[in-house]
Order: structure tokens, then sequence, then C-alpha cells
């Protein structure tokens, strides 16, 4: 073994944990990564995973609107996580995050937000040469809460169909069409 990927919401649900398993890991000089909830993050963690040699954290921000992040059901603010890459900056630990856009509260004015944010950021790892945050559209996978939104307003209206293509992005917000392939076209 010489990479562990700890991608388990659970695993690092308690700090104290995640301190914990930063402890026992150093030894093993191993090549390693955490995802982490914004909510999870405090100084004291970043310094043990820095300290443990994590390679990266990753985290999911989202987005940078509060609207579309309460639709999500994030239980976390824009604010909380701006202060959290930036306290991650500071202590040294690589951040990989992903912005998601076109859930059910999306406007033009909510992926314009996060767009904006994204293009201030200095969002190119040199040292792991990729960036460190990626953007995307939110696929409503079957069995998540959100396709089954999709499903019930009549978004999805053929559910093996849309199984069958594949999951394609579907329009979720309450913008129009154009406007939904306006933000696409930005995103890309």
């Amino acid at each position: 073994i010489n990479h562990i990927a700890m991608r388990e919401e659970l695993f690092a649900s308690r700090p104290e944990r995640i301190r914990e398993f930063c402890r026992r890991i150093s030894a093993y000089k191993l090549y390693w990564s955490i995802q982490l909830r914004v909510d999870n993050v405090s100084a004291p963690v970043l310094k043990d995973l820095n300290q443990a040699g994590c390679f990266a954290v990753f985290l999911g921000t989202e987005s940078m609107d509060n609207t579309v992040l309460l639709s999500m059901n994030k239980r976390v603010t824009a604010e909380q996580s701006c202060q959290v890459l930036e306290m991650a900056k500071q202590a040294g630990v690589p951040i990989r995050t992903g912005l998601i856009f076109g859930d059910k509260a999306e406007t033009r004015e909510s992926y314009r937000r996060t767009l904006d944010w994204y293009h201030r950021q200095d969002s190119y790892n040199a040292e792991q040469r990729r960036p460190f945050i990626t953007v995307d559209m939110l696929v409503p996978f079957p069995g998540s809460a959100i396709y089954r939104y999709a499903c019930s307003k009549g978004i999805i209206r053929d559910e093996v169909e849309y199984l069958r293509m594949g999951c394609p992005l579907v329009n979720l917000t309450t913008m129009s069409e154009e406007e939904f392939l306006e933000m696409m076209r930005s995103i890309q």
C-alpha cells in the first residue's frame, strides 16, 4: 500500500477523529488524502494534516451562493468556505475543491457570483500540476434527492429513457433553456 484516499464523510465527521488518524498515520510515511466537510476544518486540524503528510484535502464547496448551498443542504455558507480555503492556504495544506452548477435554486445571479469568485482565485496548483478548483454541472443521479425532485417535477419524464441516455444534463433551475445554455457555455 502506497496511497490511502479517505473519501468517507462519516470517517471525517469529528475533528478529534481526524486528528487521531493524523497522529497514527504519520509513522507510515504514506501518500494520503482526505475528504472533509467545510464545517469540520479548523486550524488545529489543518496543522495536524500538514504535519502528517496529507498531500491533499478534498473539500466540497459546491457554490459561492448561500441560497444554492441551502438548497443543496450543505449546512455551510460561502463565507465559511472562503475562510477554510484561506486557513488551508496559510497552513500550507493543498486543497482540491469543486463547484457544481445547475441546482434547482441556481439563478443567473447565483452562477455569475460563483463564477466571479472562481475567476478571482489562483486556481492552479503548480506542485500537483493541476487545478485545485474543478467546475462541473449537477447531474441528477438515480437515488439522489435531486433526482427524486426532477422526477416529481416532470423534468425527468421517463426514468428508463433517462438511464438509457446515460443520465444527461437537465435544466433543474427556473432559468429558461436559453439562460441555462448560457450558464453551461460560461462554465465551459
